[in-house]
């Protein structure tokens, strides 16, 4: 079985290739560099990414032919490959870029690859130093070019991921790895050879493959993969954490830590130095060195005569008698050392441990320099024995028989038995006493074997020499899906179906691709293909998994599964579309028929469920509901964060309440609402205008300034502030009011006392009372008891009045007449009492100088004369007089407002 057939059906390497790590060198082996570039790894490079691929990479120019990747296990066969991608996740592929980063074990479909470390690669983080690390580079070299290392390049293309983190963005532990392809189409078109070198091997697992700081989870996959679900190769430790093991394990001779070479010839896979002559080996003598007879790369190098050990020395593949030969030199009378390099006939005996020649005495053949094949035997004229029982037969004496036995005359036949000492046996100790065909029994008799179709215990028993089943066999009826006791069909091999008979391996498998027999393939059990359903489409807790045929090896490949995230399930597959949150996955909500990831703090929203934390405020998403009248969660420096603000509320909140000195606002400390000042703040200052009068007044801690609380000033005016509450002058009087007395009071009505025309609503003062007019008549007065302010003459016998506006002095004894007039008493008779006497009769007034009053009547505004007998009657002169005062006071209507008096009453 060749090493493809051997690594294919085990998915890993023979233990006679691996390295252990006891046995490993101190150190990794360095990767390839001098192709170029910021690293030496090659001008090529893939940007800082994860999951992501270079696009087609065109081979030609270093493989013109192109690669032959197990081109010939496909139907039909493939043509070479002459074009690959680099993935970010550790691999090439032929036949498209691969973006998977949780590695899925060998083998899958169609999906050829080289696998160095097919893991979740994230190059992304750029904080690693130098800067030329964590990235992948990839360099060609074309056919004929100069090789870094010296020589001339048969063509080769290098891929690197030199230093690289893993998922998410994570560089604590870094890998460096290589793959290395080189042309060999010198040997057969589409040969090439595969070296993948571990320099570091830290991280098996990125964290969306289920590891935990770069281990766990489902580790690194490392090998080949035709992509046929037959053909793979899988690096030891793979898919385990002892894939690590590949930085200080090899599959070279001798071992170098973290160097795995492997020869792929005619499309398939070879190592060399692993003592198997594969396909598109000339020889493997289980080393790499060269100058052996074998080549580091298994080709051979001696020629016919040199000395050799093994075929796989020569160029001729035949190393015969210890040197290359020119043929296989397999006479048994033949030898390649007596001419070296050429096969020759000998004499005598055979040479060199070939089969010496058979025949004993006389008879015993011999070489004969001639015939080469076999050896030459005396003929019958040679008598050769006495008498003698050999083997089944007894024979006397006899002559060779040109064959290298003395023939024996007369001989018998010991069937069943074979001969004795010197006859032949009657019993028997095991078969070997017994002539083919027979056995010997549990008697100790030989009897014959059974034939096909017989029940038996033994194989001896049967004269197949087949027991299989419990019945003699006619064939060994080994294959895994054929029996030898079918019914009606006993001691034939026949196909069967179902499960296998006997001792049998069990078919493999589980259902429904569990493997059973078919009646017609006979070595193996027939398993049922991708025909066949082995997994309905399910989707459950937010994860996909997709329907899955049997992969025709007995199993149910793998769960394919597909997290629908921002989605959940529909049915049986993830949902497209959504109506309502609960239709999206947890961190998102329903969109527009889209589910979105939930925004985290500070980000724009209108609505809370657009959050992550459930709070839509002041149009970002915010850490708590934020809706106290005084903070808010747009603020600089704090988005997303609720925090209180100063001044005037933001967004849509109510406005503080209240304005200027007693205006509430924000204090950068109370949240839930706005902070008003106290009491004792001043809002209005005490103030009179337009004779209102309003009080001052302070905030009521509400934000509001109370209502002004007024004070009509009437009778007083405004003084400075306040409303007067006592006058001097009738300009500090209000409402038609005058200054009475230091206070203000409206008009006095006739009748009431007064002190000048200014305090009456008559406008006239008199005799101390407000009177309906002037009233300044000498026999008339306004406070006459019962008057009311009505100016009326005085009563009869008085005094006349004299007031300050009286400008004629009224006659002198003038007493008024009850009418309004002072009228002058008449005299009295000469001898009357008193006559002469400046002393006044009752009754009487005295004159001016004392001596009796003239007899003058003065009315109203004017004085009356009346004019007594003619003994009485006054001179002409002094009733001009009289008269001409008269004429002088009626035109004084008006007293003076200045000094008013009265004389007697």
């Amino acid at each position: 079985m060749n090493l493809l057939r051997w690594i294919c059906r085990r998915g890993v390497l023979p233990a006679t290739l691996a390295l252990s790590a006891a046995a490993t060198t101190a150190g990794a082996v360095p990767l390839l560099s001098g192709f170029g570039g910021p690293a030496g790894y090659g001008a090529g490079e893939l940007a800082s990414n994860d999951d992501s691929s270079t696009g087609v990479i065109d081979l030609t120019p270093a493989f013109p032919l192109g690669l032959n990747f197990f081109s010939f296990r496909f139907t039909p066969p493939r043509a070479f490959y002459r074009s690959l991608y680099v993935n970010n996740n550790g691999n090439v592929t032929f036949n498209g870029a691969l973006g998977q980063f949780t590695p899925t074990a060998f083998p899958i479909a169609d999906q050829p690859m080289i696998a160095a470390w097919w893991g979740d690669v994230d190059t992304r983080n750029r904080t690693i130093t130098p800067d030329t690390r964590n990235r992948v580079y990839y360099a060609l070299e074309r056919t004929g070019a100069t090789r870094p290392e010296g020589g001339i390049s048969t063509g080769r293309f290098i891929a690197t991921w030199h230093y690289v983190g893993y998922y998410s963005s994570s560089n604590d532990r870094l890998n460096d790895f290589q793959i290395v392809l080189t042309n060999r189409s010198d040997i057969v078109a589409g040969d090439y050879d595969v070296e993948i070198r571990y320099n570091q091997c830290q991280w098996t697992t990125g964290s969306a493959s289920g590891g935990t700081g770069g281990l766990g989870g489902t580790p690194a996959q490392a090998g080949f993969d035709a992509g046929n679900r037959m053909d793979f190769f899988a690096l030891p430790g793979s898919q385990t954490a002892a894939v690590l093991n590949l930085c200080t394990t090899s599959n070279v001779v001798p071992p170098t830590p973290g160097l795995w070479r492997f020869n792929i010839r005619s499309g398939g896979v070879t190592v060399c130095g692993n003592n198997v002559r594969e396909t598109g080996e000339e020889c493997d003598d289980g080393n790499t060195a060269a100058g052996d007879g074998c080549s580091a790369s298994c080709r051979t190098e001696l020629n016919p005569g040199s000395a050799c050990t093994t075929n796989v020395q020569c160029r001729s593949q035949f190393c015969v008698d210890g040197v290359c030969c020119n043929t296989a030199c397999n006479g048994q009378c033949e030898a390649c050392n007596a001419t070296p390099g050429t096969c020759t006939a000998v004499t005598g005996a055979p040479r060199n441990g070939r089969d010496a020649c058979s025949g004993t005495g006389a008879c015993a053949g011999s070489c004969n320099g001639t015939l080469r094949t076999a050896c030459s035997f005396p003929g019958g004229s040679t008598e050769c024995s006495g008498a003698r029982c050999e083997g089944t037969t007894f024979t006397p004496a006899g002559v060779c028989n040109g064959m290298g036995v003395c023939g024996a005359a007369a001989s018998r036949m010991c069937a069943p038995y074979v001969c004795g000492a010197s006859a032949c046996r009657t019993d028997c100790r095991n078969d070997g006493d017994c002539t083919d065909g027979n056995f010997c029994n549990a008697s100790m008799q030989c009897v014959p074997r059974t034939p096909p179709g017989s029940m038996c215990t033994a194989s001896n028993q049967c004269a197949t020499g087949q027991c299989v089943d419990g019945f003699c066999c006619n064939t060994a009826c080994a294959g895994q899906c054929e029996a030898c006791d079918v019914p009606g069909m006993q001691g034939t091999c026949a196909g069967i179906m179902g499960a296998p008979h006997g001792a049998r391996t069990a078919c493999a498998g589980t259902a429904p691709c569990a493997g059973s027999c078919d009646g017609t393939v006979r070595d193996r059990c027939a398993f049922p293909g991708m025909t066949v359903s082995c997994r309905t489409a399910s989707c459950a807790m937010g994860v996909a998994t997709a329907a899955a045929s049997c992969d025709g090896m007995g199993s149910c490949p793998a769960p394919t599964t597909t997290t629908c995230a921002p989605f959940t399930c529909d049915t049986a597959a993830c949902a497209t579309m959504c109506m309502m949150d609960s239709e999206c996955a947890e961190g998102s909500y329903c969109a527009a028929g889209v589910c979105t990831p939930r925004l985290p703090p500070g980000g724009a929203c209108t609505i809370n469920n657009a959050c992550a934390s459930g709070f839509c405020a002041d149009g970002v998403c915010c850490d708590q509901a934020c809706n106290g009248q005084c903070e808010a969660c747009d603020v600089p420096m704090a988005v997303g964060t609720c925090t209180a603000v100063t001044g005037a509320p933001r967004g849509t909140r109510s406005a503080c309440n209240g304005s200027g000195a007693c205006g509430g606002t924000c204090d950068g400390t109370a949240r839930v609402s706005c902070t008003y000042p106290p009491t004792t703040t001043s809002c209005r200052t005490a103030s009179c205008a337009e004779g209102s009068a309003t009080a001052a007044a302070t905030c009521d801690g509400m934000g509001n300034c109370p209502a002004p609380a007024t004070t009509a000033c009437a009778p007083y005016r405004c003084v400075d502030a306040a409303c007067g509450t006592m006058c001097t002058t009738d300009a500090e009087c209000d409402g038609g009011t005058r200054c009475i007395g230091g206070r203000c009071e409206g008009p006095r009505s006739n009748g009431t006392g007064c002190s000048r025309d200014a305090e009456c609503a008559s406008g006239t003062c008199a005799q101390g009372v407000c009177c309906n007019r002037a009233c300044d008549g000498l026999c008339e007065a306004c406070d006459s008891e019962g008057t009311g302010g009505t100016c009326t003459p005085r009563p009869a016998g008085q005094r006349p009045v004299i007031t300050g506006s009286t400008t004629v002095r009224p006659p002198k004894g003038c007493l008024c007449n009850g009418s309004g007039m002072c009228v002058v008493p008449e005299p009295v008779d000469a001898g009357a009492p008193d006559a002469g006497n400046i002393t006044r009769d009752a009754g009487t007034d005295l004159g001016m100088d004392g001596g009796p009053a003239p007899q003058y009547g003065f009315q109203g505004n004017g004085c009356g004369c009346r004019v007594g007998d003619a003994t009485s009657r006054p001179s002409g002169a002094l009733f001009a007089l009289g008269l001409a005062g008269l004429l002088m006071a009626s035109r004084r209507r008006r007293r003076s407002a200045s000094v008013e008096g009265t004389v007697g009453r």
